[in-house]
């Protein structure tokens, strides 16, 4: 590899220029607009001294994104635009160019037994296919309702289309004999990318401190004995002289080698300080070495990970984010006590120095939809993703989007799969990393290992104005604490029989909240030690905190255990924290009844950027810097919706103290009335004819929502990927 110290990557964007967004997301122009208020109010603080509270983060310098350079080459037109998207390298997802998005799909084949659990899968090749056709490990989805499958471990890692014919990979199938319940199509095919692959950026002029930030790496799908070494260029190219030819200077070079087994990405900085002043274009280039691998199949898959332009500029207002999500963790157990102890009693010490919202609701009482109502601030019945295997819709911008649009570096330390990186959660960050463990139906948690690489990352990227996202399933089910912390359990209850599986026993439902209590003791100190370590890195008083939860658990208050299966306050009313020292008042306590829709445009209140204005949810802003009431309407849950989302299933509404809850079955609709205020366990519905009027009222409201944002009808996945489909398994969600 031949690198230049004397280069650092950054990019100065000319005056008046804004980093545009990506394509196919019409309607966000002027979202990332930051309001004069704030950014006046930090010149003011910094300027002319004035009797500003606490520190100003105005008087810092950060590092900023400037230009991320597959944000510029997605609004090429499609003729110029290169392959990019989200690539995985184990555990790790980036944006990247050279990304092979979307899979090709052939014509449903015949899939005959050989014997044992041997198989031939014979596929007819469509007219169009030509020889440069290549299958790896291709995966066979069926004709089952859920539209999943499972993949077939080729014993020949590339096979070759025809231009007529058939063709055929033999290998093991998952089942031992085919039945008439699969019916086989072949997905995951690829096209032999060109062996010379040339990106071009558009003019862009480089300020002082500029730096380029980028990874290298394959994509692990090409890690076959017919792969090709790829070299991998970065140069810069200069406004050439009248008449003559562009002249390119190469300021990095490296070589990948898929036969290295190595798939991981490689990070490279570059600074660009001999160019301040210049205005260049960037070359990124990817060549197949020469080679007689493959015969004439020249192939391989380089990546270019999360390239961007970074440089120094002064905070301003704008603060950093960390949005923390405990999945599955009740409101009761944050402030909560059991046998006369606090169940996280460091955590109730850190969310006293912020505001904490008494009254959270969710918005959906599962993961993938929940979660994705906190990142976009709508609810289900606009967008529509609420399994792992839909696609947010690319019209509807999420928060690390708009933050990203606006300067932030983003990263993300999710787990277990819900949050599949495919549904649209890792749009928008630069890195997006996925912890699963060593087998589908280990879903313990780990909650440390991605606290531990949270914290690294934040030590790199110390210096940047960041949005960060952690999420962890540490008190999802099965609850398995460590033996220190199962403090809350009685008697030989803590751990399963002699001879049970400890990740699929139960216990009475006391026993089971006993040790759901112990998990979350276990991910109390967890979680401090990022608190600590925001602390330590001195992020802790620009930095504001939000810890929430995506939804709560049933011990059997109304018969059920888990969640999914009910709208009742054990899986809806999660709790939710917002801390930001010199901001944010300690102390508060706000009791006024808000939905996790509502932390999107709260966040972008908080930092000064415009929020897009068809969001359900409202910003929190007022309420805790000037203790004024939340706008009072009514806020709604749904539970199990399928398109076109309506109350075929569940749906619950709450306003003020009064909740409805409404279950529709065999065309038949019941409805469930609580005052929460009287009964907050909801155990005595209420028979008020006047109150069921209202409740129909509120009912419409929540169908008119679904018309207030741009979403066409969520695009499914195809396919899920086989470990992600095994998790889901492991943790209910699909059989």
């Amino acid at each position: 590899m031949r690198s230049h110290p004397e280069f650092s990557l950054r990019v100065y964007a000319p005056a008046g220029a804004t980093i545009r967004p990506a394509s196919g997301h019409p309607g966000w122009a002027g979202v990332a607009q930051r309001p004069v208020r704030l950014v006046a109010a930090g010149l003011a603080c910094a300027l002319l001294q004035l009797g500003c509270s606490g520190p100003q983060p105005a008087d810092q310098m950060v590092v900023e994104p400037v230009l991320r350079f597959y944000d510029e080459f997605a609004v090429l037109p499609p003729a110029q635009r290169l392959a990019q998207g989200n690539c995985r390298l184990g555990d790790d997802i980036r944006p990247a160019f050279g990304c092979l998005s979307g899979s090709e799909l052939l014509d449903r084949g015949k899939l005959r037994g050989i014997g044992g659990e041997d198989v031939e899968l014979e596929f007819e090749a469509r007219p169009r296919v030509s020889k440069d056709l290549i299958l790896l490990r291709p995966t066979v989805i069926t004709k089952r309702a859920d539209g999943l499958g499972e993949p077939v471990k080729a014993t020949v890692g590339v096979a070759r289309g025809a231009e007529t014919g058939a063709s055929t990979v033999r290998g093991r199938w998952p089942h031992a004999q085919p039945s008439s319940e699969w019916q086989p199509v072949l997905l995951a095919t690829l096209r032999v990318p060109p062996a010379r692959q040339v990106r071009v950026s558009a003019p862009t002029r480089i300020g002082p401190g500029a730096r380029i930030l980028f990874s290298t790496g394959y994509d692990p799908r090409g890690t076959v004995p017919e792969a090709q070494p790829a070299a991998l260029r970065l140069s810069v190219r200069r406004a050439p002289a009248a008449g003559a030819s562009p002249a390119d200077e190469e300021i990095f070079r490296t070589t990948v080698e898929p036969a290295a087994g190595i798939a991981a990405w490689q990070d490279h900085e570059i600074a660009l300080d001999r160019l301040a002043g210049e205005t260049v274009r960037f070359v990124f280039e990817s060549e197949i070495v020469p080679g007689d691998r493959g015969g004439d199949l020249r192939f391989t898959l380089p990546l270019w990970g999360a390239p961007r332009l970074v440089e120094p500029r002064r905070r301003g207002s704008g603060r950093n984010v960390v949005l923390i999500s405990l999945d599955t963790l009740r409101a009761d157990q944050l402030g909560g006590t059991l046998d006369d102890r606090a169940i996280m009693p460091e955590l109730d010490r850190w969310a006293s120095g912020g505001a904490r919202f008494s009254a959270a609701m969710s918005a959906y009482p599962s993961t993938t939809g929940s979660h994705m109502s906190l990142f976009t601030g709508l609810y289900p019945i606009a967008h529509r993703t609420v399994a792992a295997d839909q696609r947010l819709a690319p019209t509807i911008p999420t928060l690390a989007e708009l933050l990203a649009l606006d300067g932030w570096a983003t990263a993300a330390f999710t787990e277990d799969a819900m949050l599949n990186a495919g549904s649209g959660f890792s749009r928008g960050f630069d890195f997006y990393r996925e912890f699963r463990g060593s087998s589908a139906w280990e879903s313990a948690g780990m909650a440390r290992e991605g606290v531990d690489a949270a914290l690294a990352w934040l030590e790199k990227h110390a210096n940047e104005r960041f949005f960060l996202f952690l999420h962890t399933y540490q008190v999802h089910s099965p609850y398995l604490p460590p033996k220190e912390f199962d403090v809350f359990s009685k008697g030989d209850h803590s751990e399963a029989p002699a001879g049970v599986d400890p990740t699929t026993w139960q216990g009475t439902a006391e026993e089971e909240r006993r040790r759901y209590s112990g998990e979350a003791r276990y991910l109390d100190g967890v979680v401090k030690k990022l608190m600590d370590g925001l602390d330590r890195l001195g992020l802790d008083p620009s930095t504001i905190v939000v810890v929430t939860a995506d939804h709560g658990e049933e011990f059997e208050e109304h018969g059920g255990r888990g969640h999914s299966a009910a709208l009742y306050e054990e899986s809806l009313h999660v709790p939710l924290v917002v801390r930001a020292p010199d901001l944010i008042s300690p102390g508060q306590t706000v009791a006024d009844p808000v939905s996790l829709i509502d932390v999107v445009p709260t966040l972008l209140d908080l930092l000064g950027v415009r929020a897009p204005a068809f969001l359900h949810g409202v910003s929190l802003e007022p309420a805790m810097l000037r203790g004024a009431p939340v706008p009072s309407r009514a806020l709604f849950a749904e539970n199990k919706p399928s398109p076109p989302f309506s109350l075929d299933n569940l749906l619950a509404a709450r306003q003020g103290s009064s909740k409805w809850i409404f279950r529709k079955r065999d065309g038949q609709t019941t409805l469930e009335a609580y005052d929460l205020a009287t009964d907050p366990a909801e155990r005595h519905p209420i028979e008020n004819p006047a109150l069921h009027h209202k409740a129909e009222l509120v009912a419409g409201g929540y169908m008119k929502l679904g018309g207030k944002a741009p979403p066409p009808p969520a695009t499914p996945l195809q396919p899920v990927e086989p470990e992600t489909r095994r998790k889901l398994r492991a943790l209910g969600y699909v059989e």
